[in-house]
C-alpha cells in the first residue's frame, strides 16, 4: 500500500460520516487502557488476567499509536514553518 493510499485512507476514516468511522481507533485505545487498569487493580484475578504475550501486544499497539500520533503533529509543525 502506497504512503498515499494509507493517507487517503485515514482522510476518509477522519472525515467519514459515521460516528464509528471516525472514532473506533480512540475506542479501542481506551478499551486497552481499560485491561491494564483492571489488569493493575486486579493483578491475580481468576476472571481477567493478561498474560506476556497479550502485555507484548498492548506494548506495541500503545507505543506504536503515541508514536504515530506524535510524529503526525511534528509533522504538522514542520510543514506550517
Amino acid at each position: 500500500m502506497s504512503n498515499t493510499t494509507s493517507a487517503d485512507l485515514v482522510h476518509e476514516e477522519i472525515t467519514g460520516h459515521s460516528w464509528l468511522q471516525r472514532n473506533w481507533r480512540p475506542i479501542t485505545m481506551l478499551v486497552f487502557v481499560g485491561m491494564v487498569v483492571v489488569d493493575f487493580i486486579a493483578p491475580e484475578s481468576s476472571w481477567f488476567n493478561l498474560n506476556d504475550r497479550t502485555w507484548l501486544l498492548l506494548e506495541i499497539g500503545i507505543g506504536g499509536y503515541i508514536g504515530a500520533r506524535s510524529a503526525e503533529k511534528i509533522v504538522k509543525m514542520a510543514i506550517q514553518k
